[in-house]
C-alpha cells in the first residue's frame, strides 16, 4: 500500500508506535492512548479525556473493529463530523484525546497484532483526518493475518454502497495498489494485505490493512 509520498513516512512511524505501545506491558489505561508524535507526548500527562468513561474500555475483535468503521463512515458528511463523542459512540470504546484536533484508540489483538483508529491534523494543511490500521506487533512473530471478515471484496462493496464512487490506484508497471472511493465531501482510500502471503507474491484472499478518511 503507498499513500502519498509525503505522508508515508509518519504513518510508519505512528503504527510503529502504536504497536510497540502493545509491547510495553503498560496497564489497560496507557495502552488504550495515542501513538503520538514526539512533540505531542510532550503534553500526554496533561491529556484531558472528557469522553472517557472511568470503567475499562471494551475490547474490540478486528471484525467488530472494521465493521464500526463502516458505520462510522456511513453517519457523516465530512470528516470534520468525526467528533470524540461520535467515534465513542459508534466504536463503542473510550477516547483518548491531546487536543481537539487529535484524539482516538488503540488496542492489542490475539495472534500478535494491534490496531488504532485515531483523528488527527494532516502537515503542512492541517486538514484532519481519521484512519484505521492493522499492524503485526514488531518482532512477536505475529500470524499472517488477524482476520478477513469483513474481507477487502466486502468492505469495499459496502462504500460503493453507502453512494462512493471507486478509482482505482495503480504504482508501478501498472500493478493496482489499493481503492480510493469518492462521494461529495468525503474521500476514503482502502489498503489490502494477503492472508497468504509468499515472499514478493501476495496471494490468498484479500483483507483490509488500512482505512483512510479524509
Amino acid at each position: 500500500m503507498t499513500p502519498t509520498a509525503s505522508n508515508k513516512p509518519r504513518y510508519r512511524k505512528r503504527r510503529l508506535a502504536t504497536v510497540m505501545f502493545m509491547l510495553s506491558g503498560m496497564s489497560l489505561h496507557s495502552t488504550a492512548s495515542l501513538a503520538m508524535p514526539h512533540e505531542a507526548m510532550k503534553d500526554h500527562n496533561a491529556m484531558t479525556t472528557p469522553t472517557t468513561a472511568t470503567s475499562p474500555s471494551p475490547k474490540l475483535d478486528a471484525t467488530q473493529a472494521l465493521q464500526r468503521m463502516l458505520e462510522l463512515i456511513r453517519g457523516i458528511h465530512a470528516v470534520t463530523d468525526v467528533t470524540p463523542d461520535y467515534m465513542r459512540r459508534v466504536m463503542g470504546v473510550n477516547i483518548e484525546s491531546t487536543d481537539a484536533e487529535r484524539f482516538g484508540f488503540n488496542q492489542a489483538l490475539p495472534g500478535h497484532w494491534a490496531f488504532g483508529v485515531e483523528r488527527s491534523p494532516l502537515t503542512p494543511t492541517q486538514q484532519p483526518q481519521v484512519d484505521l490500521s492493522f499492524d503485526p506487533i514488531p518482532n512477536s512473530g505475529a500470524a499472517s493475518v488477524p482476520t478477513c471478515e469483513p474481507n477487502y471484496a466486502s468492505f469495499t462493496a459496502s462504500l460503493e454502497g453507502m453512494g462512493f464512487q471507486r478509482h482505482p490506484a495503480y504504482g508501478e508497471h501498472g500493478r493496482w495498489k489499493f481503492d480510493a472511493f469518492d462521494k461529495p465531501g468525503l474521500h476514503v482510500e482502502v489498503l489490502p494485505v494477503y492472508d497468504q502471503p509468499q515472499g514478493d507474491q501476495e496471494v490468498g484472499t484479500a483483507c483490509v490493512k488500512m482505512v483512510i478518511i479524509r
